[in-house]
């Protein structure tokens, strides 16, 4: 029993049978502390939890990776939130195993047999899928593009990963279910770098209004980095500012764009600021908006500036 306490302790009371039989425990026994009553309970098959309290989210994880067995590595949502990751996916657990493995899916994990099984992340002793591995594959799981957006905005805003990172891991996955995240990918490349402004390039795109570049870098002629507006009309030299702290991740990410429309001021160069949320709720008003502002500023003489057109992998 002591070698019992000890693998118990050590791995944070989640244990499986085979575990417990090496050490010379009779599964009679193992199925007698499970039953109702008992000190232990099941969690998944094969697997133990050797409390009775509700399990926490990490005995879960822990669960799943015992499930999964040799090899099994965690990705989607949750590999995402061992990272510090905010997306809101598939809140199931979702695991990766070698496909000649067979592992279903069981309550709280979503099993996926791979042959291409990527090389662990050890985080807090959980195996974890790589970021961009991670992302796309809880991208798979949803049905809307605004959680996709979020989540492959983030990873790339954060400077987590880049484009070009998620664009190699897409392109070595299997095909199913990836068409949301390819588009995304598109709009990243093109420099969309938050889920609200890939909503307002889909307002421009359905309508008539140009749309505008995104996230370039304005210059002084001297080589002095002035902003990074969120959206760029060239042709007039107006900026378009999306003003929310939810969309912008952090009070760092929402100071910086106020920063900019202090500079965006200074500079005499107009900015359109808009709610991401005003923006989905009436995109008609959000263009008519954006029609009258570029109207009202045609003519205008051009600042002495620089436009830069940042390398979207870069960023």
């Amino acid at each position: 029993m002591r070698a019992v306490d000890e693998i118990i302790a050590r791995s944070e009371r989640v244990v499986t049978h085979a575990e417990l039989m090496e050490l010379g425990m009779r599964r009679s026994t193992i199925c007698r502390r499970m039953k109702p009553g008992g000190p232990w309970q099941w969690i998944l098959p094969g697997v133990t939890l050797c409390h009775t309290g509700t399990p926490t989210q990490r005995e879960r994880m822990l669960a799943a990776v015992k499930y999964g067995g040799p090899g099994c590595v965690i990705t989607g949502e949750s590999g995402l939130r061992e990272y510090g990751v905010r997306a809101r996916l598939d809140p199931r657990i979702h695991i990766l195993v070698p496909h000649d493995r067979h592992r279903s899916s069981h309550h709280f994990v979503v099993v996926e047999r791979t042959r291409k099984l990527p090389d662990p992340v050890v985080r807090r002793g959980l195996p974890l899928a790589p970021i961009p591995r991670c992302c796309l594959d809880g991208c798979r799981r949803v049905t809307g593009s605004a959680a996709v957006r979020a989540a492959i905005a983030e990873v790339v805003q954060r400077r987590m990963c880049t484009p070009m990172q998620i664009r190699q891991t897409i392109e070595s996955m299997a095909t199913q279910r990836s068409g949301r995240a390819r588009r995304v990918l598109i709009e990243i490349e093109a420099g969309i770098r938050s889920s609200a402004e890939g909503n307002a390039r889909d307002v421009f795109a359905a309508g008539d209004v140009p749309m505008p570049e995104w996230n370039v870098e304005l210059y002084t002629p001297d080589g002095t980095l002035l902003c990074v507006p969120d959206g760029w009309w060239d042709d007039l030299a107006l900026a378009l500012q999306i003003d929310s702290m939810e969309w912008h991740l952090s009070p760092e990410l929402y100071k910086r764009t106020q920063a900019t429309q202090r500079v965006l001021a200074q500079m005499g160069i107009p900015f359109l600021p808009w709610a991401p949320g005003d923006v989905s709720r009436d995109p008609d008003a959000f263009l008519a908006s954006a029609r009258a502002f570029r109207a009202g500023n045609a003519g205008r003489p051009r600042p002495d500036l620089i436009v830069v057109r940042k390398d979207a992998d870069a960023a």
